[in-house]
């Protein structure tokens, strides 16, 4: 798999969704694991999503080959979808945000070195959402802190592959508004909210 890299446009964006999600290996793996990604939502779950087809795919819910069929027929809808959406954020947005906890000795180094803090230490789940929220913290210490950071959005530090896969899923892909960082880049931290 080659991630997207060039002038980002809806168009380019739409070629690529298509060429990498709109394939019977991508939708064999969303059926066989029955999720559209690993930290994403359960196809099962997505009770609208089954509703949509239910005149023409009236088992998919249960009948693994109707749910395949179903999703090679809305996957294309999907992607030009969740592509007018990034396109309509990239316009329109310059920052992304991100809630997560933090040890104490770690807040310390965000003050020292915010401009140079790497997605290894904060993560690589970004949003352009204000009122973004730590969505699945897990192994929370309490002594942790909960910090929201704001940072520049730089098309070139996203995993467009990745922040595809988290969009396409039917419950999470709108409200997170996600954009996925690669890991190990180096970020600049512009803001920062201690809770």
């Amino acid at each position: 798999m080659q991630n997207y890299t060039g002038e980002i446009t809806k168009e380019k964006l739409v070629e690529f969704g298509l060429k990498h999600f709109a394939t019977k290996e991508f939708v064999a793996k969303l059926v066989a694991e029955n999720r559209f990604s690993e930290h994403g939502s359960m196809l099962t779950e997505c009770d609208e999503l089954f509703e949509l087809y239910e005149n023409e795919f009236p088992s998919a819910l249960h009948d693994k080959e109707q749910t395949f069929d179903m999703l090679m027929n809305w996957i294309p809808y999907r992607i030009k979808y969740i592509v007018n959406d990034i396109i309509s954020e990239l316009a329109y947005f310059n920052s992304l945000y991100r809630c997560v906890y933090l040890p104490n000795d770690f807040l310390n180094n965000l003050r020292n070195n915010r401009e140079s803090i790497s997605t290894d230490d904060v993560g690589v789940f970004w949003s352009t959402r204000r009122d973004t929220q730590p969505f699945g913290a897990e192994n929370i210490i309490p002594t942790d802190v909960l910090v929201k950071l704001m940072i520049e959005l730089n098309q070139d530090s996203i995993d467009w592959y990745e922040t595809l896969v988290s969009r396409i899923d039917y419950i999470n892909g709108e409200q997170e508004q996600e954009f996925r960082l690669y890991g190990a880049t180096v970020i600049k931290v512009q803001n920062f909210t201690v809770y």
